[in-house]
């Protein structure tokens, strides 16, 4: 709950800067990460429920990172609206 809280306050400054491009970009391949990820661990390797939960670590972990590399990046200031 602690990494859903950052991610959230993240993600929210990302879309507060109003670049829904990069927003969207970062929600869409975190997506994609997290499916892949459940589909992988189970179906492909067959592990239990308790693995398969897991994918919500890696779901807020990639919602985090990016969110924070671009605000810390600072190329959201060129940004127009």
């Amino acid at each position: 709950m602690i990494l859903m809280s950052f991610s959230v306050i993240w993600i929210s400054s990302v879309t507060g800067t109003g670049n829904t491009k990069v927003s969207l970009m970062i929600e869409v391949m975190t997506i994609i990460f997290y499916c892949i990820y459940v589909f992988i661990v189970l179906e492909k390797f067959k592990l239990g429920i308790t693995y398969g939960w897991m994918s919500e670590w890696l779901y807020w972990t990639c919602l985090f990172v990016p969110s924070l590399i671009y605000i810390r990046s600072g190329r959201w200031r060129k940004k127009v609206i």
